[in-house]
């Protein structure tokens, strides 16, 4: 017996999204194969053995999120994963994953985040002209030992102008603290603050509907930051100015 029917066996996840095909395409619609669905799962399986401890509809439903918003979990391009979550699977985006759906938008003509460390030469100007000018010292240590701040750049496609933000350590830091994916911080922390700043620089970028999947997987990976069930927007949901997140007006924002 080979080794994906193995898994299948072992787990029964497999099986259990064979029997929701008919659910599954009617939501996905023909963008992907079922056959790559099921290869996508696999995968996933093979990579993080603990997905298949977890309740199959979590799984499902998690898979189902990342492929509505047009990213494929679990692949070498580190744009999504699949993790566990006290018995649950949850969706995480890698920072990759939100800069690709930034362009899918068809509004960014560039969007690339840069971590800044002991020894460079970094300089922000506010105002009138904004403009950050950093010099990389590579005989220096770049390690989250030396990180000193994270800043991401955004180049509209009908602006000269760029934006940007800059998130300072004990920023990032303090983000970290009220995670509830230390397991991911700990052994990634420069990506997750490249990822940290993108998703804050997401509101102050002009928003528009080309933009929703890129503000539902913000939504959705501050859901799994946080401990929070994963839910896609609803109509009532409201964009928040504190955290470039989508959630119902009165709730308490989900991040700083």
């Amino acid at each position: 017996m080979n080794q994906d029917l193995i898994i299948r066996d072992k787990n029964g996840l497999t099986e259990f999204l064979e029997s929701y095909e008919k659910n599954i395409m009617s939501v996905i619609g023909d963008g992907v194969q079922f056959g790559r669905i099921m290869s996508l799962a696999v995968m996933a399986l093979k990579a993080t053995p603990a997905l298949g401890n977890c309740t199959k509809d979590s799984f499902l439903k998690s898979l189902i999120e990342s492929l509505i918003i047009g990213i494929e979990p679990n692949t070498p391009l580190d744009q999504a994963y699949l993790i566990p979550f006290k018995g649950k699977v949850t969706l995480q985006l890698g920072y990759k994953g939100l800069i690709r759906l930034a362009y899918n938008s068809g509004r960014i003509d560039s969007l690339y985040p840069v971590n800044v460390f002991e020894g460079d030469d970094f300089q922000v100007t506010r105002g009138t002209s904004p403009e950050i000018l950093h010099t990389e010292n590579y005989d220096c240590e770049r390690s989250d030992k030396t990180f000193k701040f994270s800043y991401a750049c955004v180049r509209m496609k009908d602006s000269t102008v760029p934006i940007f933000d800059v998130m300072t350590k004990k920023e990032v830091d303090l983000i970290r603290a009220k995670a509830q994916t230390q397991k991911i911080w700990t052994p990634h922390y420069l990506e997750m603050a490249k990822k940290s700043v993108i998703k804050r620089i997401t509101k102050i970028i002009p928003q528009s509907s080309e933009s929703i999947y890129l503000a539902q997987a913000v939504q959705l990976d501050n859901q799994a930051e946080t401990g929070k069930d994963q839910t896609f927007m609803a109509d009532t949901d409201e964009l928040c100015e504190l955290c470039g997140t989508y959630h119902r007006k009165g709730d308490e924002c989900p991040l700083p």
